[in-house]
């Protein structure tokens, strides 16, 4: 929740969340009075300390201006809350790449992997809140973009690794990727599509090697055409076929340059992925 002053006022406001996504703001004046306002509604829930509702008109010509000016002031307070919380994320670090050899047994190691164009250097960049213009990672519609370990140095222990595609680091021999492959703590598995069995044997050797795994329903938009049905269907096909109870759809469109800049950036489902993942680091770290 974030703080504001307005009209020599002080509030309290906060992003409210429907099927995972940003939904409206719910604003609190310091005498307790409660405005719950929904995106692109004209209307708004105005709630006392009693706990008694009205609904108000947010064009109203009486209160138009005031409430304007408002709802700006609010959203700019949660843009900066959520700036401030990106600067956080992973211990308030700077990310850079490290690309000489890492001595991996010395640092707390999450690995992205997958197959070959499942969306993971996407989904990199999406955790770490990169703008479509300045990404982390490289992303492109050719198979293989990613052909070596790219290494992020998030703070003095915490290290994110964008993998190549998972049979690529297995058949890799080379000193840096077998000491890798000893010493994953966190493993983020990125699927996509419909159920591959093959995937079954890649979460079974993470989920031996480390601590935790996340396993990730990548290309989210994919499935936007389709009724709801069938993304749950999918998803339980997953959780079933891998024996697991949560898996994490997202959707991290945008980041290829080869996109136009006419479709939006449209990022889904990485704000619980990304909470789970902190709460893991703060009881490991």
């Amino acid at each position: 929740m974030a703080d504001f002053s307005y009209n020599d006022r002080k509030y309290s406001v906060s992003s409210f969340i429907l099927d995972g996504e940003p939904d409206g703001l719910a604003i609190i004046n310091q005498e307790g009075i409660q405005l719950i306002v929904r995106s692109g509604e004209k209307t708004a829930l105005r709630k006392n300390s009693n706990g008694v509702s009205e609904e108000i008109d947010l064009q109203s010509l009486q209160y138009k201006d005031f409430y304007d000016g408002l709802l700006k002031t609010a959203c700019k307070a949660v843009q900066e809350e959520l700036e401030e919380d990106a600067k956080s994320f992973f211990k308030k670090f700077n990310v850079h790449y490290e690309k000489h050899v890492q001595d991996f047994q010395k640092t707390l190691n999450i690995v992205v992997i997958g197959n070959v164009s499942s969306g993971k250097s996407s989904l990199i960049n999406a955790l770490l809140r990169r703008e479509r213009q300045n990404p982390i990672t490289e992303v492109g519609v050719t198979a293989g973009v990613t052909t070596e370990l790219n290494v992020l140095r998030l703070d003095e222990k915490v290290r994110l690794i964008d993998s190549p595609g998972l049979g690529d680091v297995i058949a890799d021999r080379s000193a840096i990727t077998q000491d890798f492959l000893k010493n994953i703590d966190v493993g983020i598995l990125v699927v996509s599509g419909a159920v591959d069995a093959s995937q079954k044997i890649f979460f079974d050797d993470l989920r031996k090697a480390c601590n935790s795994v996340f396993v990730v329903l990548s290309k989210l938009d994919d499935w936007d055409k389709f009724k709801p049905e069938a993304l749950e269907d999918v998803i339980n096909q997953w959780k079933e076929c891998l024996g697991i109870e949560k898996i994490y759809p997202v959707c991290t469109l945008g980041y290829d340059p080869q996109l136009s800049l006419s479709i939006p950036l449209d990022i889904r489902g990485v704000e619980c992925l990304r909470e789970d993942i902190e709460y893991f680091l703060e009881l490991s770290c």
